[in-house]
């Protein structure tokens, strides 16, 4: 599997106006960051190319993103392991979601309900259905039916109320109807209807003078009180045109698909035929599609539009859309002829049709909309059209960013991330360390804390609280201001009052800094267990933004609903006292564990070699640069990046004691004894732009 962290949602508006509150984005974490859902080429169900989970809430200045990893799939054994997944993912989710509504959707539907003889499915609504079940409960309805099946829907609207996305319950029953799913993409019940064409054509039924009909489902009825409505990303418009007719070509234009266009769109070509008879012009649309519809065997759907346009009165008279299916055969012949060359030899379903008169602007907005998903529409009508590049984006950063990819000043306020993770089985103590690093030497891979991290214990015993540190890790001292403590766990006992006492301890220790007038930016962690899931928060900044966070509120809530309550405030509080730079890069200090954490990036992978010509000074060293490494070398030359060393502690002592620092009860950070490092091992150097100033010689 490939893997991929993106941003997938964020507090800001949305380019069609959508905005979401904190307490919405909380709730998109909380249930796809376990199981995760399939993701699907342009929101298509029957085309899923990996699997997407959202993995936080990052907060920042101004914004907050929802983060998520998508996994995507490189193999047929991916595609399998993927598939597999849909499957259970689905049925689970059409159980999950009809059951609640089981036994009033069939009180509701009386004798209309056969059992072993419908099916039931979810999509948006609780349906279920046979053939024709829907002209069973509304027989008036099959009375209303005109050549082509279709309703005209002011009388229908008469009988059913729109609740929204296709869906029309009946004004005196809890029954609702829906539109054909040929209104769907890839003309699937499985997938969405296409709500922009939808709402802007129902809004002509309360036009004077302009008639409309629709094509329902005949085979499936809806339980209205189960309707959700739906949200879809996808940004396509219905652009504002002029009423220049003039300036489309007349005749039959095609226009054909590049590679990108037939992958994602599933389209070879899409056609536009002009035909003058005096003032009438008349005028038909049909795109092919290079793959067959999911849901039909051996069929190929094709969206036709066929309209006339008055010139004398400027507008059309008639607009009609439809899909015209072709079986394999067909199709290959469809490929190699014109429009007007196949004649009628297609099955033909019509869905909608508008008699009156449609100003050409209202016209375009609706065949736009209607061919949601084909990016030709947009040429054609000479704009530009919409597209989403496939090709990988080379990484823009700067010289700084390649080899410091986070920097934090005090000032700029702190970064919070938010993850839910499956809850597995906690130590019987109620709070430890949870996690380590990783350091690989020479004799293997070890489990490894920063040293700092005995001051955070020191400090959380110092509130009356007990904390101990893991006895299989070794103890590195990285000589720089950036500080990653690790995720402290706490257990399911007095848990609000537990991460209470880490809170204060982490406070105290801070506060300390500040009399010392350190300059630490540090990175701390928090986990507990809400509900069915595990919440892990984590949060970096400098020691003075740290400070004014904490005394902004009394308490992190361990219980859910006032957790999302708080994760506003902080929303709130983060955007007004912070300052948004281009640091930290994302994708390097958002971790898969959910922690952010400073990723140190060594030395060694941009020089070619490091020397100490004097054996007695190590203050003092050269540098052999690889090539292409002249914006290395000028950060260096001027000081916006230094190197610093990492050091393996062997032995530490309190100089008040001589106890090995870590058992003794005083702290340096406190100012009650000194540390004497007495044994150590230099590990590698790293770039940084805070070294410590310290002698290594």
């Amino acid at each position: 599997m490939m893997k991929y962290l993106g941003v997938f949602l964020s507090d800001q508006p949305s380019r069609d106006g959508i905005q979401f509150t904190i307490s919405a984005l909380e709730d998109t974490i909380w249930q796809g960051s376990i199981v995760g859902t399939p993701t699907n080429i342009s929101h298509d169900i029957h085309r899923t190319a990996g699997w997407s989970f959202t993995k936080g809430l990052f907060f920042a200045p101004n914004k907050v993103l929802v983060m998520g990893c998508t996994w995507v799939a490189d193999s047929e054994n991916d595609y399998e392991i993927i598939s597999d997944a849909k499957s259970k993912y689905f049925t689970h989710h059409l159980n999950t979601q009809i059951q609640p509504h089981y036994t009033q959707f069939i009180d509701a539907l009386k004798e209309l309900y056969i059992e072993d003889k419908g099916k039931w499915f979810y999509n948006s609504i609780v349906l279920y259905g046979y053939n024709d079940i829907v002209f069973n409960a509304f027989p008036d309805l099959s009375n209303q039916l005109d050549k082509d099946g279709l309703i005209e829907i002011q009388w229908f609207l008469d009988k059913f109320e729109h609740l929204s996305q296709g869906v029309f319950k009946k004004k005196d029953s809890d029954l609702a109807v829906i539109l054909h799913p040929y209104f769907r993409k890839s003309t699937s019940i499985f997938n969405n209807f296409n709500w922009e064409f939808i709402d802007e054509f129902l809004s002509f039924a309360k036009v004077a003078d302009v008639k409309i009909k629709i094509k329902i489902d005949g085979d499936f009825l809806g339980y209205a009180p189960s309707f959700i409505t739906g949200m879809e990303f996808e940004y396509w418009w219905g652009p504002k045109y002029n009423d220049d007719i003039s300036s489309i070509p007349s005749g039959l234009t095609t226009y054909g698909s590049s590679d990108y266009e037939k992958l994602y769109y599933n389209l070879v070509k899409t056609e536009f035929v002009w035909k003058n008879d005096n003032d009438l012009y008349t005028f038909e649309m049909e795109e092919v599609k290079n793959e067959p519809a999911p849901t039909l065997k051996d069929t190929y759907t094709c969206r036709y539009v066929h309209s006339i346009y008055d010139s004398k009165n400027k507008s059309f008279n008639h607009f009609d859309g439809a899909i015209r299916a072709y079986d394999t055969d067909l199709m290959i012949d469809r490929l190699d002829k014109k429009m007007t060359e196949m004649g009628r030899r297609s099955q033909y379903t019509k869905l909608f049709r508008i008699d009156g008169s449609l100003p050409l602007s209202s016209w375009k907005s609706l065949v736009t909309k209607y061919l949601q998903g084909n990016p030709q529409i947009y040429e054609y009508f000479e704009l530009q059209k919409p597209n989403i590049d496939l090709e990988k984006q080379d990484e823009t950063k700067t010289a700084f960013e390649k080899y410091l990819p986070y920097s934090i000043n005090k000032g700029e306020g702190i970064r919070l991330y938010v993850s839910y993770r499956e809850k597995v089985k906690k130590k019987t103590i109620n709070r430890y360390i949870s996690s380590c690093d990783e350091i690989l030497l020479e004799n293997g891979k070890f489990k490894a804390l920063e040293y700092f991290t005995v001051e955070l214990v020191k400090a959380i015993r110092r509130v009356g609280a007990s904390i101990d540190l893991p006895n299989d890790c070794l103890f590195i001292i990285p000589e720089d201001y950036y500080c990653n403590i690790p995720c402290i766990t706490h257990g399911d006992t007095n848990t609000q009052k537990l991460v209470n006492e880490t809170v204060d301890g982490i406070k105290l220790l801070i506060t300390q800094l500040l009399k010392n007038n350190s300059n630490e930016v540090i990175s701390f962690s928090l986990s507990w267990d809400i509900d069915e899931n595990e919440v892990l928060i984590s949060f970096i900044g400098h020691i003075f933004d740290l400070d004014l966070w904490f005394k902004s509120f009394d308490s992190i809530p361990t219980h859910r609903d006032g957790f999302k309550s708080w994760l506003t405030a902080q929303s709130k509080f983060i955007k007004e006292n912070g300052i948004e730079n281009q640091y930290p890069v994302l994708s390097e200090i958002i971790k898969d564990d959910g922690m952010l954490f400073f990723t140190r990036r060594l030395i060694l992978k941009d020089i070619k070699n490091m020397s100490f010509p004097d054996k007695s000074n190590h203050n003092l060293y050269e540098i052999e640069f690889d090539e292409g490494k002249e914006d290395l070398a000028e950060l260096l030359r001027t000081q916006q990046l230094y190197m610093a060393p990492l050091i393996n502690v062997k032995k530490m002592i309190c100089n008040k004691t001589g106890l090995n620092y870590i058992e003794s009860p005083y702290s340096a950070i406190f100012n009650e004894t000194q540390q004497e490092l007495v044994d150590c091992e230099m590990l590698c150097f790293y770039w940084t732009d805070k070294p410590r100033p310290i002698s290594i010689g």
